[in-house]
């Protein structure tokens, strides 16, 4: 019989396994792997496994069982994720991801799943226009949610760097909004990266005016911009006392909620990158509002607009 850590014991041993190898990652990704980890664990113990002593034929049937409901990029988080478990038991086993990914089974899971990466879908400026007009800003939940919104169409934020907004960082400017972003997906060393929101055409889409009427209603000068309930319930003492960031689920529910159920968190940026592009704006302004560092990356997002606009079948005459 196997003796098993708790969830709290394995945690808290997976986060100095981290630590050691010095690995900086957001507290997002650090959820996520501390649960992939946790998953291939109890896996191991429920097959009778040790993870000190699992092999590769042990994880290739791990993998197995998540090729059937898994898309590709998952089943390669978890794998890491595996491999990070078996180093943390200190497994003799090969520990490279690059060694383990050349097992045969997961060259054959590729195969057939393929590498192609979905694509989150893009929305056009009148659809996301008719959108913002049905949102009820007499609420204080409509007025953060389309300050949400907005901010991150026009910013081209990812959801977890929304999420995590404080008022201080924000800086108000002649031209707008200067906005510090300390920790995202591809800043997880908190190097200086910022963005720069100007102020908009019509009063009822400019994201400044929108995100300055919302921190006018917060009851602090230092904190979250976007929290979970009306400021005055917090005041009147109808909510708790600590005011609560949204998490980033929220964020991803709001997205839905006013844009639709087609679209996910990702179209936010995406629809921003692709109509810069197709107004004209130029691949290094794009980049700099988007702090993406490979310009391939601004193709990939585009490429559906360039094969429409430039394609060859409208020279048939049908």
């Amino acid at each position: 019989m196997l003796s098993k850590l708790s969830y709290q014991e394995f945690a808290k041993e997976f986060e100095i396994l981290l630590n050691r190898q010095n690995m900086v990652i957001t507290s997002s990704t650090m959820n996520l792997y501390r649960s992939d980890s946790w998953e291939f664990y109890s896996w191991c113990l429920n097959i009778g496994k040790n993870p000190s002593n699992v092999d590769q034929d042990n994880l290739s049937s791990f993998i197995i069982g998540l090729a059937s409901r898994l898309k590709l990029a998952t089943i390669e988080r978890k794998l890491y994720c595996a491999v990070l478990t078996t180093v943390l038991f200190y497994n003799p086993l090969n520990h490279t991801t690059k060694a383990i990914k050349s097992l045969g089974t997961f060259k054959s899971i590729k195969r057939k799943l393929g590498k192609k990466q979905r694509q989150a879908l893009a929305f056009s400026p009148s659809t996301f226009e008719k959108r913002l007009l049905k949102i009820d800003i007499s609420t204080f939940k409509g007025r953060r949610d389309k300050a949400i919104l907005l901010l991150g169409y026009a910013g081209c934020f990812r959801v977890s760097e929304l999420q995590q907004l404080n008022i201080e960082d924000i800086q108000y400017t002649d031209y707008g909004l200067f906005i510090s972003i300390n920790r995202s997906k591809t800043n997880q060393e908190q190097e200086n990266q910022f963005k720069v929101i100007q102020y908009g055409e019509n009063e009822d889409t400019c994201p400044v005016e929108l995100v300055k009427k919302l921190i006018e209603e917060l009851p602090y000068d230092t904190g979250p911009i976007f929290i979970s309930k009306n400021p005055k319930k917090y005041r009147t003492g109808q909510g708790d006392s600590s005011f609560k960031r949204i998490t980033i689920r929220t964020a991803q529910n709001i997205i839905k909620k006013h844009l639709g159920d087609k679209f996910s968190s990702h179209s936010l940026r995406v629809s921003s990158i692709t109509n810069m592009r197709k107004n004209g704006a130029r691949k290094f302004e794009i980049m700099q509002q988007s702090n993406h560092k490979n310009p391939a990356m601004i193709d990939r997002y585009t490429q559906v607009i360039d094969v429409a606009e430039f394609n060859a079948s409208k020279y048939l005459g049908l």
